[in-house]
């Protein structure tokens, strides 16, 4: 599924997020690149100067639609897209190009930070005793750089990353093997996500969905209950 088949699957809400939203799920899964830290931008500067050696230039609009895909899966896109004339691909095998992109990437990994509003969610969640896990389709050894570099690592139970899975987003596999670690099924589970790929998965998957849009929680989807608990409106609207 691209990023525009991925954006048409979305149930579209006007139902904001509101803190309050949250004491209705038993447990949460945060994608992180986008989502709980600003590293977007470092993907995206990473994967340019890696093209730039073949002379090719990606936008960063089509790099962030394809946000939560693990960097192999993007690799093989672009050579599986671009060829030279012979008809001879103008890239190494996606394996190395990935590489390439990585080792780029890593050099400032350590720059990365926390969106402050998300902590303000974590926060939120470990306060009421509710278990979160990362589920990501970046590789173990960044994710795990970056959270026992940040703050994160005070709230984060579990890490789910490509190494786990055979399927990445929009599949759900990323989110059902986290909501599995942390003991809680996924209708009772939020999946936090920036991307229109893993709002997919998490959607698939059948969780409450909350979407973040530069690192602000900003929609819900997905958000069923029986009745009104203490205010709350009962369901998200579809547009």
């Amino acid at each position: 599924m691209n990023g525009k088949e991925a954006e048409d699957y979305i149930i579209r809400t006007e139902e904001p997020f509101r803190m309050e939203l949250l004491d209705l799920v038993g447990g949460a899964v945060f994608d992180l690149d986008g989502t709980l830290v600003d590293s977007m931008p470092f993907h995206i500067a990473a994967w340019q100067e890696t093209l730039r050696e073949y002379d090719l230039a990606v936008s960063p609009e089509w790099l962030m639609n394809h946000g939560g895909i693990p960097s192999y899966v993007i690799a093989e896109m672009l050579t599986a897209e671009r060829s030279s004339p012979a008809g001879e691909t103008v890239f190494p095998n996606p394996r190395e190009l990935a590489r390439i992109k990585t080792a780029n990437y890593r050099r400032r990994i350590h720059e990365i930070r926390v969106f402050p509003e998300m902590l303000a969610v974590l926060g939120y969640l470990k306060d009421r005793g509710v278990p979160i896990a990362v589920g990501t389709g970046t590789q173990r050894e960044n994710a795990e750089t970056i959270i026992s570099e940040t703050v994160l690592c005070d709230y984060i139970c579990t890490v789910v990353s490509e190494a786990d899975i055979r399927k990445p987003k929009p599949d759900p596999e990323t989110f059902l093997m986290a909501a599995e670690r942390i003991g809680v099924p996924p209708e009772s589970c939020a999946v936090f996500e920036d991307s229109p790929t893993g709002i997919a998965a998490a959607l698939k998957g059948n969780f409450r969905t909350v979407q973040v849009v530069a690192g602000l929680p900003r929609a819900v989807i997905n958000f069923r209950q029986p009745g009104n608990l203490g205010g709350i409106s009962q369901s998200v609207g579809v547009l």
